[in-house]
């Protein structure tokens, strides 16, 4: 539960109370929520809130010898947050590079918009345009790509 109090905000779990500070409210670790394809796999480590976004913390690994873009701007969705009846999309991936080389790991925030009171929980992160790329430079295009495919994270925790 969230109780907002003219900017204040404080949340409860069970018998305990949080209150807000700068708008932050938590984070919440993840256990065992991951997911996989052929060429690459995502765990997500944690989550953390403040009043009016939440970031997602992942753990990004590339299994091919290939280079994994997620996002570099291209599209506004390259990232959403699913909840159930809508999407949103990720405000850090217009301006930036996710991009993975080959048999590598790393660590990798999402922010997205979402309120911590709204009543919406979110079902899954959606990768909605990934790219594998031989070689990667700045000005490929995604008709270059030797690969695009679409990946999802369920949040079952």
């Amino acid at each position: 539960e969230v109780y907002v109090v003219k900017d204040c905000c404080a949340s409860r779990n069970k018998n305990e109370y949080k209150i807000a500070n700068q708008g932050y409210i938590g984070n919440e670790k993840y256990n065992n929520v991951s997911a996989q394809t052929e060429e690459m796999s995502v765990n997500v480590i944690s989550k953390d809130i403040s009043y009016q976004k939440e970031a997602y913390n992942l753990e990004v690994t590339n299994k091919t010898d290939k280079y994994i873009l997620i996002s570099d701007g291209t599209y506004r969705d390259s990232v959403t947050l699913n909840l159930g009846d809508q999407k949103r999309e990720a405000t850090n991936t217009q301006n930036a590079t996710f991009l993975i080389a080959p048999n590598s790991t790393k660590s990798m925030t999402f922010i997205f918009d979402k309120f911590a009171d709204d009543g919406k929980d979110p079902t899954e992160i959606n990768f909605n345009n990934v790219r594998i790329y031989e070689q990667y430079n700045t000005s490929l295009k995604p008709e270059d790509a030797e690969n695009l495919f679409s990946f999802n994270i369920k949040l079952n925790n």
